[in-house]
């Protein structure tokens, strides 16, 4: 294993599961293991990147394993729902809802710290729709991502842009690529539909995904239909 990766693992009481190999599943349990947030960023960093390095088959074998090697606390939730049941206060409200987390919604919380955590989760939920093996474990792992999508992708937390003609070329390659009604055939077409005063394009964002728009439309002004 990585010297450094290691020491990491290490000093958060992490065992790695086989001696001398970098393993997802480590740096899953140590993400999890975690108390404090100091370490997040940097375990999520090298989580991403040591599966974005993996071959497809080792990524879906991951994704696969996850839910059955991390399932629920459930003496931790059964001590939860006593206090619960004794107190019905904030405090025993706050403990039940940690302890009945799903391990794969906490995971997913943790990744999102990385650099661009949001843009490479998306490429996780990408490898999801490819596994022809729909298991459990598989559509909980999945669940658990729409939940999270859901709240990020919120419609407050977008933003609403301009795009135009000096717009940064990566947008622009975008929105070539993206136009599934009324296919832009190049460069020129994409300049006609953007430029000109009686054209408009707008697009909205999120703040983790700059150049990449979630939706966009076109717009051509006329003074009359």
């Amino acid at each position: 294993m990585n010297s450094g990766l290691g020491k990491l693992l290490g000093r958060i009481g992490v065992a790695p599961r086989q001696a001398g190999t970098e393993s997802l599943l480590d740096l899953a349990d140590g993400m999890l293991s975690l108390r404090g947030r100091a370490s997040g960023p940097a375990l999520a960093s090298a989580f991403f990147d040591l599966y974005e390095a993996s071959e497809p088959a080792a990524r879906k074998s991951f994704i696969a394993q996850f839910h059955d090697l991390h399932p629920y606390d459930a003496e931790a939730i059964d001590v939860a729902i006593s206090q619960w049941n004794e107190k019905r206060d904030d405090t025993a409200a706050r403990a039940l809802n940690a302890v009945t987390e799903s391990p794969s919604h906490k995971l997913i919380r943790m990744l999102n710290l990385a650099p661009q955590g949001i843009r490479r989760l998306l490429a996780m939920r990408e490898d999801m729709l490819d596994m022809r093996e729909r298991t459990a474990g598989v559509r909980t792992f999945e669940k658990a991502l729409d939940h999270a999508f859901a709240a990020w992708f919120n419609a407050g937390l977008l933003e609403l842009r301009r795009i135009e003609w000096d717009s940064p070329a990566r947008l622009l390659e975008r929105i070539i690529q993206y136009e599934a009604v009324h296919e832009i055939d190049g460069w020129e077409d994409l300049r006609r539909r953007v430029e000109p005063k009686d054209r408009r394009c707008y697009g909205f964002f999120h703040p983790q995904m700059v150049d990449d728009p979630l939706i966009f439309v076109e717009v051509a002004l006329t003074h009359e239909i």
